[in-house]
């Protein structure tokens, strides 16, 4: 598979490889076919200055399809069912990857009328932002908070939060991104390099003050901020040390910390992470929390697309989008099967080229109701030849033909190249990890944030070229392979077939998760689909347990009551 590796130097020694071993999951882990990556100033850190033993892949939150369960999964979460994630910064594995391996406490059921690419935003910055403003400070309405940075991640998040809450928002963040902001839900938008944003917020306030603070900056910021505050108002903090002072006391200011990862990595708060996932999931189904993604990049610029965001002038979330990356790599083994295709009829065609902005051409309107071979594809069109003549169409309009032989279950997908711009930028043999050059072409596309429940991915695949298998060789599993899940309702296990002389368990040359890698299992495409579980709302939290607001709630029997039918449904 692909994946973007991390071997020092930070993010400019990053580097993309196509000979990534699929990684197998553990006790208590699951497999995910990654779709998309958001990006984080965790990542930059990361690549930096790595806990991990190197190379690894970079990148924590993501969202996609689950493909493979380790054994010890507690939770009924079958294969094919859609997920959003966070990975686990002490393993080398990242969602900048065609697949990872994540925790099973640390993935959560997406619902159906959110994106990929939108899932991919929540998990750093949508988790930390709601944790600040209704578990740390626990904001009442009528109130006014002030936020640093409203227009990025968890900035951006904690503005729209407030603001639906019912807050007065005054927040900061550069010039270019006010209106950004005050789409998000800022009452006030401040220039964060000016030198009067203690003045002018005690002008809007009455000299009285704010009730709230959220600071992302740092220990700097968040000290001169204290300032800001008025009699009993609460500051919470992201990145930064509170100097405690006399004035703290004297004004009864209360200080909140927020460390996600500790949250995440403690062995108590499996469920109350869980309530917290699956609150922030509803609220940006029903529209409550608006879309925060700024920008969504391609594959291949994901690199840049880091380096944009150690500039910390960004907009909102910067996403990857991976999925045409799969995509690709389906057509190409589509193509290499020299499959067949129907078109569809006449006025169908018309409809579909009319919507990509596509002329009806004769060629392509002969082509109406005949089987034609493709031959190439390109974003989402593909380029089909009948009687000598080609044309491009849209992929939708293309039929496989039924009772051609299918390719084989175990026919492995990790030597495929990921498709690149020009047939240069592929490495000639598997050893040949050279960097690639950098692309002149604009790195990121602008999304602008609306109301709506989804948003639509931006990023489109480059143009594929023909594919020349990796050197491939036998390698003996030194441990015995995990059993696959199978699809709901539960039947036998299916058993991974074991290697024989017919069909040899391949492996690629070069494996680059620094831990044992068994035998592969086959990617999810020749495994057989699950039915999507239904998204549950999440249940009244126990005493202690995380502030949801009551028009959320859902009765915790009828929680109870759905896990248990799930675990009855599933193998683990």
């Amino acid at each position: 598979m692909g994946a973007w590796v991390m071997e020092g130097g930070g993010v400019e020694g990053l580097r993309v490889s196509t000979n990534v071993s699929i990684p197998v999951p553990g006790k208590g882990e699951v497999r995910v076919k990654v779709m998309a990556a958001g990006l984080n100033y965790q990542d930059i850190r990361r690549a930096k200055s790595s806990t991990v033993p190197l190379p690894a892949a970079v990148g924590l939150d993501g969202a996609g399809v689950i493909d493979c369960i380790g054994e010890g999964c507690d939770r009924a979460l079958p294969v094919g069912t859609k997920v959003y994630f966070t990975c686990d910064t002490t393993k080398p594995y990242g969602t900048l990857a065609e697949y990872t391996v994540v925790p099973v406490e640390r993935v959560f059921i997406m619902q159906e009328n959110v994106s990929f690419t939108l899932a991919a935003s929540l998990p750093t910055a949508g988790w930390a932002a709601y944790l600040a403003v209704h578990h740390r400070m626990r904001v009442q309405k009528g109130k006014t908070i002030y936020i640093t940075g409203g227009a990025g991640g968890v900035g951006g998040f904690a503005t729209n939060l407030s603001s639906t809450a019912g807050l007065t928002v005054i927040t900061s963040c550069s010039a270019y991104n006010t209106t950004y902001a005050k789409e998000l839900g800022a009452a006030h938008v401040l220039d964060y390099t000016s030198d009067k944003v203690k003045e002018e917020v005690m002008a809007i306030t009455g000299g009285k003050g704010v009730d709230y603070v959220l600071d992302v900056v740092g220990t700097e910021s968040v000290n001169s901020n204290i300032e800001l505050l008025a009699q009993g108002g609460h500051i919470c903090t992201t990145n930064g040390i509170v100097n405690h002072t006399d004035d703290l006391f004297h004004k009864g200011i209360s200080v909140h910390y927020l460390n996600l990862e500790g949250l995440l990595t403690s062995p108590h708060q499996a469920q109350e992470v869980k309530i917290l996932a699956d609150t922030v999931m509803h609220l940006t189904s029903i529209g409550q929390l608006k879309p925060n993604v700024g920008e969504v990049g391609k594959w291949q610029n994901a690199r840049e697309a880091l380096q944009t965001l150690a500039s910390r002038h960004v907009q909102g979330k910067l996403v990857i989008n991976i999925e045409p990356l799969h995509m690709e790599r389906d057509w190409q083994r589509k193509l290499s099967n020299a499959k067949s295709y129907t078109v569809t009829d006449r006025e169908s065609l018309k409809a579909m080229l009319k919507k990509c902005n596509l002329e009806a051409s004769a060629a392509a309107m002969n082509m109406c109701d005949k089987t034609v071979k493709v031959v190439q594809t390109k974003d989402n069109l593909v380029k089909c030849s009948h009687a000598g003549v080609t044309c491009w169409i849209p992929e939708q309009a293309v039929t496989e033909v039924q009772g051609e032989a299918s390719p084989s279950p175990t026919a492995p997908s990790t030597a495929a190249d990921i498709p690149t711009d020009s047939e240069a930028e592929r490495p000639s043999s598997a050893q040949d990890f050279s960097p690639r050059p950098v692309p002149t072409e604009a790195v990121l596309e602008p999304v602008v944030p609306t109301a709506q429940h989804t948003v639509v991915d931006q990023g489109q695949p480059s143009v594929p070229q023909p594919v020349k298998e990796q050197p491939q060789q036998v390698i003996q599993p030194p441990q015995a392979p995990v059993q696959q899940v199978s699809p709901v309702p539960a039947v036998q296990p299916v058993q991974v077939p074991q290697p024989t002389a017919e069909r040899p368990v391949q492996q690629p040359v070069q494996q680059y998760y620094s831990v044992p890698v068994p035998a592969q299992h086959p990617p999810s495409a020749q495994a057989p689909q699950a039915q999507q579980p239904q998204y549950q709302q999440p249940p009244q939290p126990s005493k202690g347990g995380y502030y949801i607001p009551p028009q959320y709630l859902k009765h915790v029997e009828d929680q109870k009551l759905e896990e248990q039918r799930r675990l009855s449904q599933s193998k683990y």
